[in-house]
């Protein structure tokens, strides 16, 4: 009886049911999505197994940050730093072969550098080299030995590295020293990724960093994603877009709804004359929401 019914008014009930479907799949999609997105740009700066991430403390993001090298070089003679590494972040738009790319400058011999694992040609070893990641190798249809050009600079491609992320896979390393006469940082960093004798060390260093540092900020590498106020921004939209896609699934379930029970006033008084309690008429009406809700849940693994 309760698909019968539904099967009555076969529109609406269809367009009910999608309207479920694309409320619940946004939701799913769209929180993923910003979920996995502030994980892998967090892997872009923790990737390399830092334990703190030193930057400019009023910067929107790393890659916004400058940094005096010699910042680093006072952090490095700290007790419990075991090393410290300048880094650059850069993202080129519309630079010659490319639309959309991320390069990130490390010293060839860096720590920091260790966890692009190359799978073809060799590492950096300085110079206008670039190690291309796997996906934009193949993306840019380049292999070891060809050259790139990136602002008209020509690069060759010594290697080819897989890391596991996306982002990285998808992105160029280049030595520091080209990456800072690329994004014109004379003498200056995106951040320094510092690596401790001992964990236990971590508050006090980075207490300390930012006592001598009034301007900076040293953060846990591995939270810089929930530090960063537009990535917090990002999924608090995407979960508002899910909302109101909810919610207009939802007007339209307790649109068809209402209108199944406007126009079967008749047919319900009929029921009751029948001996129908209340109870059972409203199972009947519920029993039918359920099925509608079912119907859009199953749509979506379809």
């Amino acid at each position: 009886m309760i698909f019968k019914n539904l099967f009555r008014r076969k529109t609406r009930t269809l367009l009910t049911v999608l309207g479920i479907a694309v409320g619940v799949a946004a939701v799913v999609a769209l929180g993923a999505m910003a979920e996995g997105f502030v994980a892998n740009y967090t892997d872009l700066v923790a990737g390399s197994g830092a334990d703190l991430l030193v930057m400019q403390a009023d910067a929107m993001d790393v890659a916004f940050s400058a940094v005096d090298m010699t910042v680093g070089e006072r952090i490095a003679a700290m007790p419990d730093v075991a090393e410290v590494d300048g880094v650059v972040y850069g993202w080129l738009t519309a630079g010659g072969e490319l639309d959309f790319f991320i390069i990130f400058g490390h010293e060839p011999r860096s720590r920091s550098i260790a966890h692009f694992r190359v799978v073809e040609g060799v590492p950096l070893s300085g110079g206008r080299q670039i190690l291309l990641g796997k996906a934009a190798a193949e993306t840019l249809d380049k292999s070891v030995g060809d050259t790139m050009r990136i602002y008209g600079t020509p690069y060759q491609v010594v290697g080819i590295f897989e890391t596991g992320q996306g982002l990285e896979e998808s992105s160029g390393v280049i030595p520091l020293e080209e990456a800072q006469k690329l994004f014109n940082k004379h003498r200056q960093v995106n951040g320094f990724q510092v690596y401790l004798r001992d964990l236990e060390a971590l508050e006090a260093v980075q207490a300390r960093i930012e006592k001598l540092f009034p301007k900076l900020s040293a953060s846990r590498a591995k939270d810089y994603g929930l530090q960063q106020d537009w990535l917090s921004m990002m999924k608090g939209l995407a979960w508002g877009i899910s909302l109101i896609a909810i919610v207009v699934g939802g007007l339209g379930m307790m649109n068809t709804m209402m209108m199944s029970v406007f126009e079967r006033t008749r047919e319900i008084g009929t029921l009751r004359a029948l001996g129908w309690k209340r109870g059972q008429v409203l199972k009947a009406i519920l029993g039918e929401a359920l099925a509608l809700s079912a119907l859009g849940l199953s749509l979506i693994h379809i």
